[in-house]
């Protein structure tokens, strides 16, 4: 991550009965981007408030996370994405039992993708 400047946008997953035992969610482009989510034990409602926060969920983030289902119950997932700047992000979405994948595009900050 080198000298990067990066900034936190909040962006909750929720996974629904219809939705595979495990959810992968990948990062495509921009490289850049970081996905910060660390389950509610970690999680505070300001995660990113300070440098040091920032720090810590820098280390923590990666660029693909896996979600389970959590029976027939809505569950949310608390988390970020951490950006350069605004952008238009691509993530790959895939599901295993039922197998479908999508591929999404998020916009934050960016005036058009």
């Amino acid at each position: 991550m080198g000298d990067l400047e990066y900034y936190a946008v909040k962006a909750e997953i929720y996974t629904l009965r219809e939705a595979s035992e495990r959810t992968t969610i990948s990062v495509l482009e921009p490289a850049t981007v970081l996905l910060d989510y660390p389950g509610w034990s970690a999680w505070s409602s300001s995660p990113t408030d300070s440098e040091e926060a920032m720090m810590t969920a820098l280390a923590r983030a990666t660029t693909a996370i896996s979600v389970p289902r959590c029976g027939d119950d809505v569950h949310g997932w608390p988390g970020q994405l951490l950006l350069e700047g605004p952008t238009c992000v691509t993530l790959n979405v895939v599901g295993k039992n039922p197998d479908w994948e999508e591929t999404i595009m998020v916009r934050k900050g960016a005036e058009s993708c």
